[in-house]
């Protein structure tokens, strides 16, 4: 039986959670091969994504998924092995730094490996990441996130969803046909197409869609800036030096039983405004039309 190796890449906030969490396991013809809940404990993703350029040895990536693999051939039941973090994609706050370096060492350890990954609108997107960002300590606010310029330290980039751009990259080093990307946008309004499509570019079966619930839900538009307003008050990675410490647990348990009320408010909050809305989608204007050459879906269907 031959064993397709599977990079399942990203996006950030395009349902990667939701594939690792209850479609890859529950399919008879994948096999998981890393740590997708934990990522940073992972020895194959440690490997890929934190080795200093001079460390980086990719026979030794190559034997740690030769050894998984022939585990799997021992059970005689998959034939699909994936390896799956969005942090593969490279990562938004950092701006993508190092999203090629990423896409050089796979193709370094497994030349003749696939690539599946998940994108999705940039004005959707970007909010759900600075949601994302702010339960996660950031005290900064979207305008700024958006706007403030880096020049010591990699930083948060609008360039980083130019999707056209890192697409090229990996359609170029591993050929069109071993590259598959489909929009958030479908997987939201028709799973079923997602999945078939997905499984046809894997050539494996379909299987019927596990009924659950939504893997991670963002915080409430309404309350964003109290929760924001928060980060200032405690150690994070994103606020490494707090006004004043307070004990993390305890700030984190007051959160949740406030996201739990906010739940319970109509959420009318706009996340973005007109001119936000306009700055985002003339930056990506030429870079989707790039896209649309690359992919064979329309970005015009799901309103992109």
């Amino acid at each position: 039986m031959t064993v397709k190796v599977v990079f399942h890449i990203g996006y950030h906030k395009t349902g990667t959670t939701w594939l690792q969490r209850y479609y890859f396991p529950a399919h008879p013809c994948i096999h998981p091969l890393c740590n997708s809940q934990r990522p940073w404990d992972d020895p194959l993703l440690k490997a890929l994504i934190a080795a200093p350029e001079g460390k980086f040895d990719p026979d030794y990536c190559t034997r740690l998924v030769n050894e998984k693999i022939r585990q799997a051939k021992a059970d005689n039941k998959n034939h699909v092995a994936i390896i799956s973090a969005e942090r593969l994609s490279g990562h938004p706050y950092s701006g993508g730094y190092d999203s090629f370096r990423i896409a050089e060492r796979i193709r370094a350890c497994w030349k003749d490996a696939w690539i599946f990954y998940a994108i999705r609108r940039q004005s959707d997107i970007i909010w759900s990441f600075y949601k994302q960002l702010v339960r996660e300590g950031l005290p900064c606010s979207f305008a700024r996130l958006i706007t403030v310029r880096h020049w010591d330290v990699p930083g948060f980039t609008l360039s980083f969803y130019e999707y056209d751009i890192l697409l090229k990259k990996y359609q170029d080093m591993f050929g069109p046909n071993r590259v598959c990307v489909l929009p958030y946008e479908m997987m939201r309004l028709d799973i079923h197409r997602f999945l078939h499509l997905l499984c046809a570019f894997l050539d494996i079966p379909d299987i019927p869609v596990p009924i659950t619930e939504r893997a991670n839900r963002g915080l409430p538009n309404r309350g964003l800036a109290l929760f924001r307003a928060m980060n200032h008050f405690y150690f994070s990675e994103f606020n490494p030096y707090p006004v004043f410490s307070f004990n993390k647990h305890i700030l984190q348990f007051v959160r949740r039983i406030m996201e739990k009320i906010f739940r319970t408010i109509p959420d009318t909050a706009i996340p973005l405004n007109s001119m936000q809305r306009n700055r985002i989608s003339d930056h990506y204007r030429r870079s989707n039309i790039r896209l649309q050459g690359l992919v064979d879906w329309s970005l015009k269907d799901f309103r992109w």
